[in-house]
């Protein structure tokens, strides 16, 4: 999961999907922007997609049993991912409003471990 944090900013800017929101859509630029209906939701979808990548990243190196791979997932991010406790409470909470994004994610793991774990 470090891999995806030292490396998701740069490949996002060469291979970003359509659907998902960029960086300037979602981030908080002033007081005002903390009120921003439309700026929570490209940031919920974000990490909508986020998850999905951390999602498919894991299981490309999951070798166990489908029952414990949510398990296996959060353990990965907890020790992995910055700010990782964290991360993992979250884990399944945006899926389930934008699965399209965290469908989108899962799908990008696939070329960024080609990019940066092969």
């Amino acid at each position: 999961m470090r891999i995806v944090d030292e490396n998701i900013n740069f490949d996002f800017m060469d291979h970003r999907p359509t659907s998902i929101p960029d960086d300037h859509e979602w981030q908080i630029h002033g007081l005002k922007a903390m009120f921003d209906g439309e700026r929570k939701k490209k940031a919920a979808q974000r990490v909508a997609f986020n998850h999905g990548l951390l999602a498919g990243v894991a299981q490309h190196f999951f070798d166990g049993s489908g029952s414990d791979f949510d398990k296996f997932l959060k353990k990965a991010v907890i020790e992995g991912a910055y700010l990782g406790k964290q991360v993992a409470k979250d884990l399944g909470k945006t899926e389930r409003k934008y699965p399209s994004e965290f469908n989108t994610g899962f799908q990008y793991a696939k070329g960024f471990i080609q990019r940066h774990i092969k």
